[in-house]
């Protein structure tokens, strides 16, 4: 990967519980009714919260997707929680409808989520912060999905989640147990 990036997941199901019980308190519904709305999703489960911090990434970074063939219901929300004063852009994007040899800039707002779904090429920009001042970007990462039995082998081989790991079976069983139109929501 070309950088110092760490992730901090929830290590249990007890501590990943928590943190689905913060987002809850946090209003993090809104935005899953939002876009179960916009993208006419059945349900959504959310299988991965972390937080990424990074202070150091060099050249190249990995360019890479989160989701493919998910049919369109595969999610990340990228939340910028602290960010480095006077920092270039964030994030480098891939654009598919030109020629997939240009990079977009994307400069993290304190106010604006970034949010990359199917075959949406992105990476973290160079950036080398000055550690022995404190800086470093954390972010908050939320995955999540409208798994269904045409895409839960999609879901089964992303190796982000680390817990609660699941399966073909316990994804669908789990599918929509965060949101659904019918009324599903998070824990409070």
């Amino acid at each position: 990967w070309k950088s110092n990036m760490h992730w901090v997941e929830p290590y249990d199901d007890s501590t990943n519980q928590n943190f689905l019980k913060v987002l809850g308190r946090g209003g993090f519904d809104d935005i899953m009714d939002s876009m179960g709305k916009k993208f006419d999703l059945d349900g959504i489960y959310i299988f991965s919260i972390s937080l990424i911090g990074v202070s150091s990434a060099y050249g190249k970074s990995y360019l890479h997707h989160d989701f493919i063939n998910t049919g369109g219901k595969g999610f990340n929300v990228i939340i910028p929680l602290i960010s480095v004063e006077n920092s270039p852009p964030e994030l480098f994007v891939q654009d598919e409808t030109t020629d997939y040899e240009t990079l977009y800039a994307i400069k993290y707002n304190d106010e604006t989520a970034v949010v990359t779904a199917d075959s949406f090429y992105h990476k973290t920009s160079p950036v080398d912060y000055d550690i022995t001042k404190g800086e470093m970007r954390i972010s908050a990462t939320i995955y999540f999905g409208d798994i269904n039995e045409d895409n839960v082998d999609e879901f089964v081989g992303d190796s982000t989640p680390i817990e609660p790991e699941d399966t073909h079976e316990t994804l669908l069983e789990k599918s929509g147990s965060h949101w659904s139109p019918q009324g599903n929501r998070l824990p409070r």
